[in-house]
């Protein structure tokens, strides 16, 4: 087993790579954009926000069905799932 390193975010650099894919920040289109992308961003450095970001929808990805989480989204937006993500190692 590897050990993926952990991320430091910059959220105002993903809030901006997030709204440059969405205007509305609609998470939808901006998980279909960047997952239509991975193979690219997956050769960016871990530190660029990209790819951190990439890695926080990702637990979107895996996690959206459940009512929970939807309704953290509803309150918290991009923030929740970043928020998941400084907890674990990256994933993109």
């Amino acid at each position: 087993m590897t050990n993926r390193p952990y991320i430091i975010h910059d959220d105002d650099a993903m809030h901006a790579i997030a709204a440059s894919l969405s205007p509305t920040m609609d998470l939808k289109v901006v998980q279909e954009k960047l997952l239509s992308m991975a193979a690219q961003i997956k050769t960016l450095p871990i530190e660029h926000p990209k790819r951190q970001l990439l890695a926080a929808i990702r637990i979107r990805q895996l996690c959206i069905a459940d009512p929970f989480f939807q309704r953290k989204e509803e309150g918290m937006g991009l923030n929740a799932w970043l928020s998941m993500q400084r907890s674990c190692p990256l994933n993109a």
